[in-house]
Parts: structure tokens; sequence; C-alpha cells
């Protein structure tokens, strides 16, 4: 006999009911209702708006025909309102300064471009000796990040000219919450204001990520630039005067002040806790057997501890309870520069530098001067 498939869900009178007699409990309880999702849709729209930078298709959207030529990447990608529709009325002046910007940034980026193909990097106009110098230093064989360090070049660049327009806030702190806009666009006579950053191609949709909540703000758009691959230009000398390795090298001196700075204060602060924490371990370890206190002598570092422990394992030996607890002795002992000897038989303990020496620590002032190339 064929069997009937019955719904399992309630009927939509059962659970009108069933909602109508929680909020009466509720209300004779004293407690109130449970607040309505207000960030939802938002969410939903970030969703939405991460999705599409990323080339995923909505489950409802009609599948492009075979053969149909990509979607154009533009340069001004506008989240919301949503590109293809209408722009209110009472934003179309904030809408209009966005696409300013983004020729500036447009502008901007062919200079710094051409530039960096030339070999020939200048400091242009809105970009201060501190972020010159710094993209100089990562343009060069030891720099860090240099794609980074181009992309605020061309963010200030792009933005000079708008530095003592009244529409234009850069780098606002007060509009968003543990965020900093790149642009934000104010309209003082409708009171309205829109959200701008500038960023790399690669890197779209990134600003629903950031904090703020921007996915709350009713104008929300990116100036996308094609994302630099610097690769292509290795083989390209550069060529610098001697005032441009000048501010390199003041701008390395500095960053290695600023870093050896922190190197004292965090050596300063270790220095008490390892005395404390390296003379409790000695006591523990030396109530160990000798047989506990020459297996805590085969290993140096922690990268020999983890083979040790690798080996045991493949050979199915125990590691019960006193394997575990003479293995996190061993532990300690790295930690904390206490040192046993082959035949367990003295537990002695590693001066503060000497520990740091081992393991290589960064903690002397030629090391940070070698980190920057000094």
């Amino acid at each position: 006999m064929a069997q009937r498939l019955v719904s399992r869900r309630p009927a939509r009178e059962t659970t009108a009911a069933a909602g109508a007699a929680r909020v009466s409990d509720n209300a004779k309880a004293g407690r109130s209702p449970a607040p309505a999702a207000k960030n939802r849709t938002v969410d939903f729209d970030q969703r939405i708006a991460r999705a599409e930078c990323l080339g995923h298709r909505p489950v409802w959207q009609a599948r492009p025909p075979e053969g149909a030529p990509p979607a154009v990447q533009r340069s001004l990608k506008r989240w919301k309102p949503k590109e293809g529709s209408p722009v209110p009325a009472s934003y179309q002046a904030i809408d209009a300064k966005a696409r300013q910007v983004d020729a500036e940034v447009d502008a901007a980026y062919k200079t710094v471009v051409a530039q960096l193909k030339a070999g020939k990097p200048k400091q242009l106009p809105g970009v201060s000796d501190k972020r010159y110098s710094s993209w100089i230093a990562s343009l060069l064989p030891s720099g860090w990040l240099p794609a980074a360090a181009t992309g605020y070049i061309i963010e200030d660049v792009a933005t000079e000219g708008f530095r003592t327009d009244p529409m234009v806030k850069l780098q606002d702190t007060t509009s968003m919450a543990g965020t900093r806009p790149d642009v934000v666009l104010v309209d003082a006579v409708r009171g309205k204001k829109g959200y701008l950053d500038i960023t790399a191609s690669d890197s779209a949709g990134h600003v629903f990520d950031k904090k703020g909540n921007w996915g709350l703000r009713a104008y929300v758009t990116e100036s996308l630039y094609p994302s630099l691959d610097l690769s292509d230009l290795d083989n390209q000398p550069l060529t610098l005067s001697e005032d441009d390795m000048a501010k390199v090298e003041e701008w390395r001196l500095h960053r290695a002040e600023l870093r050896w700075a922190k190197v004292e204060r965090a050596i300063e602060r270790s220095a008490e806790a390892f005395s404390v924490y390296q003379t409790r371990t000695i006591q523990e370890v030396e109530r160990l057997p000798k047989y506990a206190r020459r297996w805590i002598a085969s290993a140096k570092t922690l990268a020999d501890l983890k083979r040790i422990v690798a080996r045991r394992r493949k050979k199915r030996l125990s590691l019960g309870t006193p394997s575990r607890r003479i293995t996190r002795y061993q532990k300690d002992a790295i930690r904390y520069g206490v040192v046993v000897s082959a035949d367990g038989e003295t537990v002695t303990g590693l001066s503060h530098v000497a520990w740091m020496r081992r393991h290589n620590i960064l903690h002397t002032w030629p090391q940070v001067k070698a980190l920057y190339g000094l």
C-alpha cells in the first residue's frame, strides 16, 4: 500500500496562535517582547554585495547566455543605492562629487604607474615626505609591501585637490565608529552623507568587512583602480636622486628607532617575569626523578620537542599522564631557559639575554638596524 506523505509543518493558524500565546505569556510575566531583527535586511544586503564583488550569481538571477561577454568592471562601484537603480534626488549631488573623485583616482593611478614603468618616482603634490620616503623604501629590493605603499600614494595624489572642498572630508574619524573612511561626501544643504573608499579592484567589496556598519549607510561606493602587480617592474632599475636616498635612510632610521624603543620596553617587562617563572620551573624539575630530567634534557627547542613527541606516537609508545606531565615540564624548561645536563644531575638557568640569543629573539640595536637595512 502506498504511504501518504504528511507534512510536519504546523498549520498557519496554529503557528499564529502559538505566537500570540507567547506574546501573552511574556506580557503576564512582565517580560518585554523580543526586539525586532532590524539589521536582518542590512546583513542580507551585505552578503549580496560581497557575493557580487566575488562574482557569485544569486540563485534567483538568470544564467547568462552561452558565449556572452564578461561583465565590465567599472572603476566606480556603487553598492548603495545599487548600480542600475536611480539615485534619489537627495543624493544626486553626492553621486556627482563621487564621480569627480573617481576621475581623479583614475588620473592618479595612470600618473603613478607611468612613473614606476619609467623607473623615476617623484614626490607628487599631496604626498608628504614621510609617505614618499616609505614608498621609495618599499620599492627597493629589501622593501616591504610595495603594492600597499603605492596604493597610499595613489590615494594621496587623487584627493589632494579636494582638501579645501566643503563637500569632502578626508580620513574622517567622526563619521563611523571603529573605522576611518577614505572620503566622506557631505551635502550640507540636504543634510546627507555618502561614503567612498579608494581601493584596488581585487579588494572590491571589502568595505563590508570593516567596522562601522557600512551596510547601514544610504550611499556607499568604491573607487577602484586596477590591482598592482609590481613583479613586472622587478627588472626596471629605479633612478633615485641623492635627496631621495637621504629621505629613505632617514625614514629607515626613524622606523628602526621606534622599533627599538618597543623592543626595549618588551625586554624590560619580560625580564622580571622570566626570572620568576624560571625559578619556579627549576624547583619543579629538581623534584623529578633522574630519568625524567634526562628526558627533559633531550630537547633544546620546541621544534625538538615536537619531533620527540611525533616519534613516540609513530612508535606507539605510551603518552599517558606521566609522559604528558614530563612533556609540560619540558616545554616550561625551554620557555624559561632551564638547562638540564645530559645525565640529569644538574639543573641550571640561562640569563635572559642568553635565552633570547639561543632562540634568535630580537634584542639588540644592531639586529634592529639590520632589519631595516641600516
